[in-house]
């Protein structure tokens, strides 16, 4: 499991790659890690 911190987005490149990882996860299966990475954002 990944074990970084939550870091504020400070920058349109961070704020894009923010939203293109929610767009990868978003149909994750429940129960896996990626499942448990998008029900904590």
């Amino acid at each position: 499991m990944n074990n970084k911190l939550p870091k504020p987005i400070r920058s349109e490149e961070e704020l894009d790659a923010a939203f293109a990882r929610i767009d990868e996860l978003m149909d994750a299966q429940p129960g896996t890690s990626e499942g448990e990475v998008m029900d904590l954002l």
